[in-house]
C-alpha cells in the first residue's frame, strides 16, 4: 500500500507505517523530506500504480496547505480510480487529528468512501484489521482488483471462526446455507469482474438471477445483523456494497432496490443530511414501481414511512399488519411493527411484538433489548434490567453493553461501568447511544479529556436515542471544556448546542426536551431574559406530558444554569415531595448519582438544602 502525507505529518504516518509493517503489511512509506525532480516524480507514479491500497493521510497541516507534493499524490490515486471497476476498495483516508469530512480540502472523490480516523495518529487493533480486510482482494489485471467480498464478508458475519458460530443466534442450517451464499457470491464476483473481451456474447452480458438473489440474500443478513453487531457502520457499508453491484447486474429487480433503499436509510445514523436521506427514499420509490407486492419492498416502504414522522405511522403500521399475516416468522417484520407501535405511544402492543420474534427459534436478543427499552419507560426497571441481561445472554453485543453500564451508572457502580466500557470496542463508540453514555460516564469519573475524544469522533451534532432521550452534542462537549478550565472554548461549544436546538425547535416548537435544553443553554451562555422565558415555556409545554418530579427536577436544572442558586434548590425540594407520592421512581432512575456527579451541579454540591435532598434520594435506594 502507498502511505501519502504532508511533510509537517511524517512522525505520524511513521507510527502508522510500523504499525502496519508489524502486523505483516507491505508498506511504501516515503521518508525522504526532498521530494521532487523527474526521477523521484517517475518513482511515486509507478508506486501508486502498482499499489494494492492508496491512504492519504489527513489533518490539520493538509487542510492548512494549498501547495504540496502530497496533493500531486493525491490526484494521481485519483486518476487511479478512473481504470477500476467502481466500487472496488483503493482509496482509503485516514484523519489523525479532529479535522471534519465537510469541508474537508480533499478530492471529491474521496468524500464518496469511509474515513478511518485516529486521532493522534494512534493506530488501533481495529484499524489495523480493516486495513488487512481491504487487502485481501487478489489483482485481476491491469488496474482492477477484487473486492474482498468473500473472506471479508465471511469474517464478520461469524464464517470460518469457531468463536463467532457459538455466539450466534441462528440455527445451524441457515449459517450452512448463508456459507454457500458467499461461496457462490465470490465465484460470482470473480466471473463478473474479470477482464472481457471487446465483443461480449449475449451470455456475458446477461446477468444470472441467482448472482443477484445471492448478494441480496448477504446484504439483509449484514443489515440484520448491523445494529447487533460491533462492526456497525461497518457491515451497512459491506451490504451497500453488495445491493450496488445487485442493481448494476439487474436494474429490474425490485427486491435489490428495496434492500438498497433501506440500507441507505440506515446510514443516514452515520452520514447525516438531506442525501443520503432522499437516496434511500429513491431508492424505495423505484423499488415499489418494479415490485410492489414484494414483502421486502413492502417492509422497506414501512421503513421508510416510519421514519417520515408521526403522521405516516398509522400506514406503516396497515402494511406491517398485512406482512406479519404473511410471515409470521420473520423477526424483522415483527420488530418493525413494534418500532412502529412504540413510536405511537402503544408500549403494551410493541412488547407483545418483541416478545414474538423473542420467542422464536434462536431467540431474538435484538427484540429483547427493544423490550427492555420500554421497560424502562414504564418504570419497570427491576424488568428492564433482567431483559438487557437475558438479551447479553444471547449475544454480548456493544449496544446492550452500553445500556447495561448505563444501570450500574444510575447505581452509582462507577468502578463497574468502568470495566464494562473498556470492554467495548472503540469502533463502537460513535453510535448516539455509546458516544453520550461513555462520555457521561468520563465525565462522572473526572476525565474530561477522554470524553472529548469520545464526543469529538461522533459523527451527529445531536444525540437521540430511546434510552437516553434527546440532546445536542455540544453540550456535552462544553462541560467537558469547562472541567478542563477552558471557559472560551466551553462558551463556543455552548452557543453551538444553543443552535443545534433552535434548529430542530424550528420544527417542533412545543417540544419540552428541547425546551429545557434551551432554557439551560441561554442560562449558561448568559442570556438571562430568554432564559426565563424558556423556563416559563417548558413549565407550560411539559404540563400534563411529565410527571411533576419531573418537572421540578428539569426546571432545577434550568435555573441552576442561569444561578439562580435559591430558586433552584426550591424546585428540587418540591421535587423531592413528589417523589415521595411516586413509589420512590425518581431513586430507581438513579436521579442520586446524576446530582452527585453531573458537572451541572457542581455550584450547589455542598449546599445544606442540596446535601438535604441528596441524602433523602440515596437512603430510599
Amino acid at each position: 500500500m502507498f502511505l501519502s502525507y504532508a511533510r509537517d505529518d511524517s512522525a505520524a504516518a511513521r507510527r502508522i507505517a510500523e504499525a502496519l509493517r508489524s502486523a505483516g503489511l507491505e508498506v511504501w512509506f516515503d521518508e525522504n523530506e526532498l521530494r521532487g525532480g523527474d526521477a523521484w516524480d517517475a518513482k511515486i507514479r509507478k508506486q501508486i500504480d502498482a499499489c494494492s491500497l492508496f491512504v492519504p493521510v489527513i489533518s490539520a497541516h493538509t487542510q492548512d496547505r494549498t501547495k504540496g507534493y502530497f496533493r500531486l499524490e493525491w490526484r494521481l490515486a485519483v486518476e487511479q480510480t478512473h481504470l477500476m471497476l467502481e466500487g472496488v476498495p483503493f482509496l482509503a483516508p485516514v484523519v489523525i487529528d479532529h479535522t471534519p469530512e465537510s469541508g474537508a480540502a480533499v478530492p471529491p472523490e474521496f468524500m464518496k468512501v469511509q474515513w478511518s480516523r485516529l486521532p493522534g495518529a494512534l493506530p488501533t487493533p481495529q484499524f489495523v484489521e480493516q486495513v488487512k480486510r481491504l487487502l485481501e482482494g487478489k489483482t485481476v489485471g491491469r488496474g482492477l482488483r477484487t473486492p474482498p467480498y468473500p473472506e471479508r464478508l465471511g469474517k464478520q458475519a461469524g464464517f470460518g471462526d469457531p468463536a463467532q458460530q457459538k455466539k450466534s443466534v441462528l440455527p445451524g442450517w441457515t449459517w450452512g446455507a448463508l456459507t454457500a451464499v458467499i461461496v457462490g457470491v465470490g465465484a460470482a464476483l470473480f466471473i463478473s469482474l474479470r477482464p472481457r473481451s471487446t465483443a461480449p456474447s449475449p451470455a456475458q452480458t446477461a446477468a444470472p438471477q441467482s448472482e443477484v438473489r445471492q448478494l441480496v440474500a448477504k446484504a439483509i443478513a449484514l443489515q440484520d445483523d448491523y445494529a447487533m453487531d460491533d462492526t456497525l457502520r461497518d457491515n451497512l457499508t459491506l451490504a451497500e456494497q453488495l445491493c450496488k453491484r445487485a442493481v448494476e447486474l439487474d436494474p429490474a429487480d425490485g427486491d435489490a432496490w428495496a434492500v438498497y433503499g433501506r440500507i441507505s436509510l440506515s446510514l443516514v445514523n452515520f452520514d447525516p443530511g438531506n442525501s443520503r436521506l432522499e437516496q434511500g427514499r429513491s431508492q424505495v420509490q423505484r423499488a415499489m414501481m418494479l415490485a410492489p407486492d414484494s414483502l421486502e419492498v413492502r417492509l422497506a416502504q414501512s421503513d421508510n414511512l416510519r421514519k417520515q414522522g408521526a403522521a405516516t405511522l398509522p400506514e406503516a403500521e396497515r402494511i406491517l399488519r398485512e406482512l406479519v399475516q404473511r410471515a409470521p416468522g420473520d423477526k424483522r417484520v415483527l420488530r418493525m411493527l413494534a418500532l412502529v407501535l412504540n413510536a405511537q405511544g402503544r408500549l403494551d402492543e410493541a412488547l407483545v411484538y418483541y416478545g414474538r420474534s423473542a420467542a422464536l427459534p434462536g431467540g431474538d436478543s435484538k427484540a429483547l433489548l427493544n423490550s427492555a427499552s420500554i421497560f424502562f419507560r414504564q418504570q419497570r426497571y427491576a424488568e428492564a434490567e433482567a431483559t438487557i441481561n437475558e438479551s447479553l445472554a444471547l449475544r454480548p453485543t456493544a449496544s446492550g453493553r452500553m445500556v447495561k453500564m448505563w444501570f450500574l451508572m444510575r447505581r452509582d457502580e462507577l468502578d463497574a461501568a468502568r470495566k464494562l466500557l473498556e470492554t467495548v470496542p472503540a469502533s463502537s463508540l460513535t453510535d448516539d447511544r455509546a458516544a453520550y453514555l461513555a462520555s457521561r460516564l468520563h465525565l462522572w469519573l473526572g476525565e474530561p479529556e477522554k470524553a472529548l475524544a469520545i464526543l469529538r469522533a461522533a459523527p451527529r451534532d445531536y444525540f437521540d436515542d430511546p434510552w437516553v432521550g434527546g440532546m445536542p452534542k455540544a453540550f456535552m462537549m462544553g462541560w467537558a471544556q469547562q472541567m478542563l478550565g477552558r471557559t472560551e472554548a466551553a462558551q463556543v461549544e455552548w452557543h453551538t448546542a444553543l443552535r443545534v436546538v433552535d434548529q430542530r425547535l424550528a420544527g417542533t416548537p412545543n417540544d419540552p426536551n428541547l425546551l429545557s435544553y434551551r432554557g439551560h443553554l441561554l442560562g449558561l451562555t448568559g442570556d438571562a431574559a430568554e432564559a426565563a422565558r424558556a423556563l416559563r415555556l417548558f413549565d407550560q409545554m411539559s404540563a400534563g406530558t411529565w410527571g411533576p418530579a419531573g418537572r421540578h427536577w428539569t426546571a432545577a436544572w434550568i435555573l441552576i444554569a442561569e444561578n439562580h442558586r435559591k430558586e433552584a434548590l426550591g424546585r428540587l425540594e418540591e421535587m423531592r415531595r413528589e417523589w415521595k407520592k411516586s413509589a420512590g421512581w425518581l431513586s430507581a432512575l438513579g436521579i442520586a448519582s446524576a446530582l452527585r456527579h453531573d458537572p451541572e451541579w457542581a455550584a450547589v454540591r455542598t449546599d445544606p438544602r442540596f446535601l438535604a435532598v441528596l441524602a433523602e434520594l440515596e437512603a430510599a435506594k
